[in-house]
């Protein structure tokens, strides 16, 4: 006897079975063993406490307009790292060494160094608000 109960069995495993066989294809990555290299934009106050993000992978370039915050947040790295007032010049300089990008600017400004790491096939993580304006909400969607 077939039954509601028996047809919706048999309807979940045909849609199990065909989401576990389909062969999606994976986002490309890097060894699962391998670290991430970062670069984190603007690393004085939220950007100081934002390492967390990064924990455990390679802090490769620091960029702040300060350079004490600079200073301070490599030595608590404990390790010299590149650094920059510039992320301009950062990506010029170090842009096939890094993998993913911190952005901790002040508000107004996380749109422009977001949208270079990304049009640079960099992972970004930025704090909120990602974008000031609906133009830059239409470059980044872009």
């Amino acid at each position: 006897m077939f039954t509601r109960r028996s047809a919706l069995r048999v309807g979940a495993s045909a849609l199990a079975a065909g989401y576990w066989s389909s062969g999606a294809p994976a986002a490309e990555s890097k060894s699962a063993n391998e670290k991430l290299n970062y670069a984190h934009i603007g690393v004085g106050g939220r950007g100081g406490v934002l390492f967390g993000v990064s924990a455990g992978h390679n802090v490769v370039a620091l960029c702040d307009v300060n350079e004490k915050a600079i200073a301070k947040c490599s030595e608590k790295l404990g390790k010299k790292t590149e650094s920059f007032i510039d992320y301009r010049s950062m990506f010029d300089k170090m842009s096939n060494q890094i993998d993913a990008v911190v952005v901790a600017t002040p508000d107004h400004h996380h749109a422009l160094p977001s949208l270079m790491a990304i049009r640079a096939g960099k992972h970004v993580y930025t704090e909120k608000p990602l974008a000031h304006t609906v133009h830059e909400c239409f470059l980044l969607g872009a």
